[in-house]
This record gives C-alpha cells, structure tokens and sequence, in this order.
C-alpha cells in the first residue's frame, strides 16, 4: 500500500512540475489562474507528503492540514473556472457590469457555502462546504465547455482546459460514488483510485494543451499566411508588368 501511494505521489507530482514548466513559457502566462491552482496542488502535495511521515493519516492534526489543503485547493479550481467564464463575457460596457456580478456572486457563493454550512464538526463541515463549491465548479465548467464549443472558437487552448476540468469532476463523482457503495475496502480503494486517477488525466490534457501550443508556435501560422500573400501579391504585380 505504501508503495502505490509513493508512487501516485511521485506520478502527480511530476505531472504538477511539467505543467508549471509549460506555464511558465509562452501562452502560459496568460493563465495566471491555472498557475496559481498548480502551485496550490504542488504546495499540498508536498505538504501532504510530510504531514502523513510527521503526524500519520489517523492523527487530528492531519485532518486539520486535510481539510485545510482541500479547500484552499477547491478555492483555487473555483477560482480558475470563474476566469474562464469571465473570458467569455465581452468587454464592453454592459459586458464589464456581466463580469462583476459573476465575480460577486463567486465570492458570495464561497463566503456563502463557509457560513451556512457551519458546524463545530470540522470533517461535517469541510465536507459540505467543500462539495457545494464543487457542485458549482461542475456546473459552471459545464456552462464554460458548451459557450466556447458553441461560439467555435479557435482558442483550443481553453476548450481542453474545461475538458480536462469536466473529465476530473466526472471521475470525481463516479468515485465517490463507488466509496460510498460501503461492499468492501476494494471497492472504496477501487474509488479513490478513480478519483486520482481522473485527476491526474486532467492534468496530462492541460500539459499536452499547453505543448502542443508551445510547438506549433503562436505566429507561426500568420507567418506563413503572410509570407504566401507577400508571394502571391509580387507574382500579381510581375504579371501585370508588361513583357
């Protein structure tokens, strides 16, 4: 058992490091949020890592980190995918007015789900806080894939970041899904197999979105279409020169 999450821990750190690389470069840095929420992932990762060694898993102090770590990591996702509803919105007037009732209510939804879910139980309480601001994260993931999907955008970029986001929440829900069934300890570590799993798919589609990118260059294509209107225009102009 200490052998498999050494490596889960292993493989998911290494997917976190290569996609901070990518970011790091080029069309990258304009996620600042996808940034920020991979260094959250590393930070907890690695702090989770030195937690389970220093306290163990069944230790109150290593709930506290627990749930402390989960929510600033939910916080974060939330965060990333109110950015990307935000991008959708245009810029104008009446769009800049659209952008800030999206952002009050995402701070009014987090502040929201801390203060009416409250109990002095802190594993009750992270738990609903945390699934609430997951189940708005889903929803509005999905509302992100369908707008940029239907406005055809060639921004391919942020379309497989929502894709990726859909394929992990999904995994998610199918995972506890299978933990909650209670039939055996199989069954609840066949779940949460699922649940990281689905994760770190996610993570692999964000690295190939951004390498693909970083190899096909941004200009690359204008580039050429310019070159070829630079070629056809001096093969026109020679045409027309009499003989």
């Amino acid at each position: 058992m200490k052998v498999l999450q050494w490596a889960l821990w292993l493989v998911g750190l290494g997917l976190q490091s290569l996609l901070l690389a990518a970011l790091s470069q080029g069309a990258g840095r304009q996620f600042p949020p996808l940034i920020v929420y991979v260094l959250c992932l590393l930070g907890t990762t690695t702090a989770e890592i030195i937690a389970v060694q220093a306290f163990g898993r069944s230790s109150s102090s290593f709930g506290v980190y627990y749930w402390s770590a989960e929510l600033v990591r939910q916080t974060a996702l939330f965060a990333l995918v109110v950015s990307l509803a935000a991008h959708i919105i245009p810029t104008d007037r009446k769009g800049q007015a659209y952008g800030r009732l999206l952002t009050t209510s995402a701070v009014a939804i987090w502040a929201g789900s801390l203060l009416a879910y409250y109990d002095a139980n802190l594993n009750q309480w992270m738990t609903s806080v945390v699934r609430n601001l997951s189940f708005y994260t889903g929803i509005l993931n999905l509302f992100v894939w369908f707008a940029y999907a239907r406005l055809r955008t060639n921004d391919v970029t942020r379309l497989m970041i929502a894709a990726g986001l859909g394929l992990q929440m999904t995994g998610a829900a199918i995972g506890q899904a299978i933990r909650l069934m209670n039939y055996s300890k199989n069954s609840k570590l066949a779940g949460a197999l699922l649940m990281v799993f689905s994760h770190m798919l996610c993570l692999f589609i964000w690295w190939r979105a951004f390498r693909i990118e970083q190899t096909a260059g941004p200009g690359n294509s204008g580039d050429d279409d310019d070159k070829h209107e630079v070629e056809l225009s001096g093969l026109e102009t020679h045409r027309s020169v009499p003989g």
